[in-house]
């Protein structure tokens, strides 16, 4: 294969995760922020916010309060979320933990970069152990603070993998440009949530991937 590496986004590449997501944050503020939300969270709106930065999300959904404030909200919705998917768990795409399986046998190291908050990813992968067996390494905007293409130059950085040698997988305009400033390849998986410009390639079915990377 000419790709080796293989950074995956998490929503909307690895699974959905939206209805559990919602439900949960509908919760914290049904719990202790119905005085200053007054209204509760829709599908459409998770949808709009999956892939954006914490702080880009904060401002998106609760606009009308002050910063600090809007950061507080969603710190509490996700700390919640991470346990909630524990027992909900979001849905995986069909096919997707066999093809990482196979391309793992056939010598690819796979690694998943998200936006997401610390234990997002942790939370998910314990839901599914047969991935969480193939996945090497994980990194996120939670832990390191960074836009996702700061995030993935230190993941490679960590494991000493040249740019050349890797690419990255997600389903939107925003995973593309993060690969690109990052200065790796992109592929487009359509079956997501997005559109991408100018992938280096477009699979439409994440079991499609394995026969991308060969041609």
């Amino acid at each position: 294969m000419k790709k080796k590496n293989l950074l995956f986004d998490a929503d909307g590449t690895i699974w959905d995760s939206a209805r559990p997501v919602v439900d949960s944050w509908n919760i914290i503020l049904e719990e202790k922020y119905s005085d200053i939300v007054p209204y509760r969270l829709t599908l459409d709106d998770m949808y709009h916010s999956m892939g954006k930065t914490m702080t880009d999300i904060a401002d998106s959904l609760f606009p009308h309060l002050e910063k600090n404030k809007r950061l507080q909200v969603l710190t509490d919705c996700m700390a919640y979320e991470n346990d909630y998917l524990a027992s909900h768990p979001g849905r995986f795409y069909p096919g997707l933990t066999d093809t990482l399986k196979s391309l793992k046998e056939q010598g690819c190291h796979n690694f998943i970069v998200s936006n997401c908050q610390d234990g997002y990813l942790e939370a998910m992968l314990a839901s599914n152990k047969e991935l969480a067996s193939v996945i090497e390494d994980t990194e996120c905007f939670g832990r390191t603070g960074l836009p996702k293409s700061g995030s993935i130059c230190l993941l490679l950085e960590r494991h000493g993998i040249a740019k050349e040698e890797a690419v990255y997988i997600g389903d939107t305009s925003m995973d593309e440009k993060a690969a690109r400033e990052a200065g790796i390849s992109f592929i487009h998986a359509a079956y997501g949530f997005g559109r991408a410009e100018r992938p280096d390639g477009i699979i439409k079915d994440i079991r499609r991937l394995p026969d991308l990377l060969n041609s």
